[in-house]
């Protein structure tokens, strides 16, 4: 049996769109298939023709001042929808500190 577990897409740091992907998953013969972006779970779950598809995200973490990547793979019966409010929380707050940082910088003429 294939399994792939652990994808990236262009939606993180991959460079094949979750689409060409899952296309190229299902021609290799992959069964059972996650696509597992970093911190975002927007192409999650996308089909792949004659496989099983899960949906998950590799999550990243911060302990003791070193980056840790979980993956996180939804259950049947979790509610994988609160995931993915949080994380789309958390690249919301990282893009209003990014427009401070950006703010701070411009004021000191870095463009």
């Amino acid at each position: 049996m294939r399994i792939d577990l652990h994808a990236h897409s262009s939606a993180s740091d991959g460079t094949d769109a979750p689409a060409a992907l899952a296309a190229r998953a299902a021609a290799r013969g992959v069964q059972i298939f996650a696509l597992t972006d970093h911190d975002t779970t927007e192409a999650t779950g996308l089909a792949v023709e004659g496989a099983r598809s899960i949906r998950a995200v590799e999550v990243s973490c911060t302990e003791e001042e070193r980056t840790v990547h979980v993956l996180m793979f939804e259950r049947p019966s979790s509610n994988f929808q609160v995931l993915v409010d949080r994380l789309a929380a958390v690249r919301t707050a990282r893009i209003n500190r990014m427009r401070v940082m950006a703010a701070k910088l411009a004021q000191r003429g870095i463009r």
